[in-house]
């Protein structure tokens, strides 16, 4: 009566594998931060032509 316990052990270790897939996914979504910084560099250019626009003062 005693043979039949050691047959339900086989089926726990099997579960084990399908949580080493779920970390890959994690490292894609890295990617996609660095590339929102190169557009802050472009709005600094617009700054220094405002200053050719002021008239000089009229000559009496």
């Amino acid at each position: 009566m005693f043979t039949d316990i050691t047959a339900f052990t086989i089926d726990e270790p099997t579960t084990t594998i399908d949580v080493t897939t779920t970390n890959t996914d994690l490292t894609s979504t890295t990617t996609y931060i660095p590339t929102t910084t190169i557009d802050v560099t472009a709005t600094t250019i617009d700054v220094t032509t405002t200053t050719n626009d002021v008239p000089p003062p009229p000559l009496m």
